[in-house]
């Protein structure tokens, strides 16, 4: 379903995240850096133009690739690139080199322990003794699978007569559960995602017509098809289907079954074309994010956008399995955030959403997190959020000057790996790690999933709502005697105060449809519907 997103809306201003924060009384996790590999460089040009990409294998194995020496600037910083693989103790299995005027944009393993990149390349590329080369200008691309050992399988140049014979970005990549591999690449001007089976043989085509951008897609457990990308115009089509874009400037996340027919997708306002990603569990939780440059709307819900820094703000939204908004997170309150260059956005295995890039200022996230950092000095950031939307880690780490995550990935055991660049001494909590005032340097490092506190979920007493959903009053089963609480909606906006007891009715019918939840003193929070 595609719905225009709904201006004139009242601004909902970020303070409010806060208490959508609070709704949820599990105790924030404190996860800590258990090690850090920081593999040398040679790099005297703009270290914006690299990025590093990580991704885990079943068997918790860290995988590792990005900018290694001689530098070539072009559309991004090409040369020859690091291939990593660590084990889950940070231990070195193997380092490989690709070499040439190459760039990495992608990486992901599958169920066996093969590992596919998307990689980039100015003229000559060399991949496990494999030489290819062109005399033709601008950027070039080619997918390859390797083995648990480094070894080339096959590659594909992301090239054809019957699509087109030039690309101008490949950074899509997903696998599904059968280990098939889905691209995204465009031309910027048609759009393409391409399914391969595992012997690399091309099975399945999406064509995206004046879409220009297409930086992400992902596969639910239903075998349900999502991207996300920018710049979509105002004769574009989805598989066929005309949905011409409200804006000039625009980001797009839009769901296909998984015989690649159009299903629904959401256009949002923007500024620029940026990279929007999207990550799928199941057909009821699809997350969407990208960089969020002003006050704009997700259908009913209004975000503020940068708030006194200029255009450093991020969004990350849930929709359902119809395409609708069910919450939408920013950076609450003044501060900065910005998406990482690479793989950012990411779930674990419980559906917990991780979220990494930058951040600066001093930044209250809610639910009792708080990061601190220089305004004018970047730190790395990792955001992990519960399902329904509630901040369970804010971590922050580097040096002074400009740090960055680029991207991320988690292991089955919940442990937590980011790739990105520090500058000068950098802590990562206890470890640190030496260097110059003007250094920049990648880093690959563990979070692990140890935590720290306990809440008091399990203390408080559990209710229950009926009849659920509700269109007149609602009771709470599980009270003794009389209660005094809130009914907040999906914004964390307090629409109503409420006091009952037991058997006493709570009036709702005055509440416009929706989701709320129900929170008072001593009772787990509980979410109800109103019809």
């Amino acid at each position: 379903m595609y719905t225009i997103p709904i201006f004139g809306k009242k601004i909902i201003m970020k303070k409010i995240f806060y208490s959508a924060l609070l709704l949820t009384t599990m105790a924030a996790q404190s996860q800590t850096f258990q090690w850090l590999e920081t593999p040398a460089i040679e790099l005297d040009l703009n270290p914006g133009m690299v990025g590093y990409s990580v991704a885990n294998d079943p068997s918790g194995n860290v995988y590792f690739t990005g900018f290694k020496s001689q530098p070539y600037a072009y559309n991004d910083l090409m040369g020859n690139l690091y291939y990593n693989k660590y084990d889950s103790n940070g231990q070195l299995l193997f380092s490989k080199e690709i070499g040439g005027k190459a760039c990495n944009h992608n990486l992901a393993a599958d169920s066996q322990g093969n590992i596919i990149m998307e990689l980039g390349y100015v003229g000559t590329i060399t991949i496990d003794g494999l030489t290819i080369s062109t005399v033709e200008q601008g950027d070039h691309f080619v997918l390859a699978k390797f083995n648990a050992q480094g070894n080339l399988l096959w590659h594909k140049l992301i090239i054809s007569e019957e699509e087109f014979t030039w690309t101008s970005e490949l950074r899509a990549l997903h696998i599904d559960a059968q280990d098939n591999i889905y691209i995204g690449y465009d031309n910027y001007g048609t759009s393409y995602i391409d399914k391969y089976s595992p012997d690399g043989t091309k099975v399945q085509s999406i064509v995206q017509q004046h879409v220009n951008r297409v930086t992400s897609v992902s596969v639910d457990s239903d075998g349900n098809i999502y991207a996300a990308g920018a710049c979509a115009d105002n004769m574009a089509t989805f598989a066929g289907v005309q949905m011409p874009s409200p804006f000039a400037y625009n980001t797009y996340v839009v769901k296909y079954s998984p015989q690649g027919v159009y299903q629904w997708m959401q256009y949002t306002e923007n500024i620029t074309c940026t990279s929007a990603q999207v990550v799928a569990r199941t057909p009821y939780e699809i997350y969407y994010s990208s960089d969020l440059f002003g006050p704009y709307a997700f259908e009913g819900i209004a975000a503020e956008g940068p708030d006194g820094n200029g255009f450093e703000d991020f969004f990350l939204a849930r929709l359902n399995a119809a395409g609708d908004y069910e919450w939408v997170r920013e950076v609450p309150g003044e501060g900065k955030a910005i998406p990482g260059n690479r793989n950012f956005l990411r779930l674990d295995n419980d559906g917990n959403i991780y979220f990494t890039g930058q951040t600066g200022g001093n930044i209250n996230w809610g639910n009792g997190i708080a990061t601190e950092t220089p305004l004018m000095g970047n730190q790395a950031l990792v955001l992990k959020y519960s399902p329904d939307g509630v901040v369970l880690m804010a971590k922050t780490t580097g040096g002074n000057g400009y740090n960055r995550a680029d991207g991320i990935s988690a292991d089955a055991n919940g442990n937590i790996y980011i790739a990105g660049m520090a500058n000068n001494t950098a802590f990562f909590d206890t470890l640190e790690h030496e260097a110059g005032p003007f250094d920049t340097y990648p880093y690959l490092a563990k979070i692990s999933n140890t935590t720290t506190g306990t809440g008091d979920f399990d203390a408080k007493e559990k209710v229950i709502v009926y009849p659920n959903p509700a269109k007149d009053n609602i009771y709470l089963s599980g009270i003794d005697g009389k209660v005094q609480g809130n009914i907040i909606n999906m914004l964390g906006q307090t629409v109503t105060a409420f006091e009952t007891g037991v058997n006493s009715p709570i009036a709702v019918q005055q509440l416009p449809v929706g989701t709320y939840f129900i929170k008072a003193e001593g009772l787990q929070s509980v979410k109800f519907i109103k019809n």
